[in-house]
């Protein structure tokens, strides 16, 4: 089993609305799956939340770039790397 996030649940930062972001990172904590979680602002949701983020295989902040990267997708920047790569 594996779980992907990309993204907070709402505006998480205002309590009256933290609970979609907040209980879905909590029961994906809560297993055993293999689980990344990816963007900005759903690291700074697990540190604001006092969530621990080692309850989760991989926490990045690049959340569209993971995706892009899982879906076989060019990364602009890796490219641009690659093309100027000394020899």
């Amino acid at each position: 089993e594996a779980v992907f996030v990309k993204g907070a649940l709402g505006v998480f930062e205002d309590d009256r609305f933290a609970d979609g972001t907040v209980g879905v990172l909590e029961q994906i904590a809560e297993t055993d799956c293999f689980s990344v979680v990816g963007g900005g602002d759903t690291s700074r949701a697990i540190g604001m939340y006092g969530l621990d983020e080692t309850a989760f295989s991989h926490v990045s902040i690049a959340g569209g770039a993971y995706i892009r990267a899982l879906t076989g997708e060019p990364l602009v920047a890796v490219e641009a790397l690659e093309a100027n790569r000394p020899e």
